[in-house]
């Protein structure tokens, strides 16, 4: 894949993250690492449980996950930070999922002709042969695993392990519920790790960031994917947008103003009723 992707997956040091509760926090600050679930029950009880030997990964829905176990363990949510050198990263290994949701399969691959569920099955009891596909996965679908424990950084000495641990904001439990498809993440997936990556910086006192947070239209336009002039301005666009109302009037004249052009805004009328 050469498409261009929102962390540079090439660097000595990558940072991922682990999306969970406080009651298994409280089970990894004892242990002094992060174990796979090993014989404990699956978060995912459905039909896709979790493999058994490997700790999931992802560059950007942390919320999601952690919101999940929150639900599950009536625990607060919590996010961990994990930063793996590149001495570590060949235990890294691609999730199932994003393997699972591909369609376009080559005709010689032992999946070519597999249902959904069938791929998913395969490629979790096949990801352990298949490590060199990590960033794949990441690209696909931002998620990865790595097998085996992860320990506490503070325990390594070194740059290989769980570097923060903080408990997500709240208002975040119903802020970001996002469909983790392939889609998704080719559409939003830049967004997600840039809310992640900005929260877990703050040590979670951030409460303020959302998709289009201004941290997002910054990136783009450090990355060379847009001019700072066209990220302020869509910056300013999506604020108008999610404040809505008079808002949104007011940019859409305001920029109209600029570009020499008028406008009629139909609104609600008299009674209350959208009038378009």
């Amino acid at each position: 894949m050469k498409a261009e992707f929102y962390m540079d997956l090439e660097s000595d040091v990558i940072t991922l993250y682990h999306g969970t509760s406080a009651k298994a926090v409280k089970k990894i600050i004892e242990d002094q690492e992060l174990k796979p679930r090993a014989g404990r029950k699956s978060i995912w009880d459905g039909e896709f449980p979790s493999a058994k030997d490997r700790v999931y990964l992802t560059s950007c829905y942390p919320m999601f996950f952690a919101a999940s176990a929150h639900y599950k363990t009536k625990s607060e949510p919590m996010i961990l930070e994990i930063k793996i050198p590149k001495n570590d990263q060949e235990f890294l290994m691609p999730d199932e999922d994003p393997l699972g949701q591909l369609e376009n399969i080559p005709k010689k691959h032992k999946t070519y002709g597999m249902s959904f569920k069938q791929r998913t099955k395969w490629w979790k009891n096949n990801a352990p042969r298949y490590p060199h596909l990590w960033r794949d996965s990441l690209r696909l679908l931002g998620t990865c695993a790595y097998y085996g424990s992860i320990p506490l950084i503070s325990q390594t000495g070194g740059d290989f392990g769980i570097s923060r641990i903080i408990e997500m904001p709240e208002n975040y439990l119903y802020e970001f519920d996002p469909s983790i498809s392939l889609a998704n993440h080719q559409t939003l997936g830049h967004n997600y790790h840039i809310v992640a990556k900005t929260m877990v910086e703050s040590c979670g006192d951030r409460r303020d960031l959302h998709l289009w947070c201004k941290e997002y239209f910054d990136d783009m336009a450090k990355k060379g994917w847009m001019t700072e002039e066209a990220a302020k301005e869509d910056y300013k666009m999506h604020v108008a947008l999610r404040s809505g109302g008079r808002a949104w009037t007011n940019y859409i004249q305001e920029r109209a103003a600029r570009q020499g052009a008028s406008t009629i805004t139909f609104g609600r009328d008299d009674n209350g009723t959208d009038d378009y």
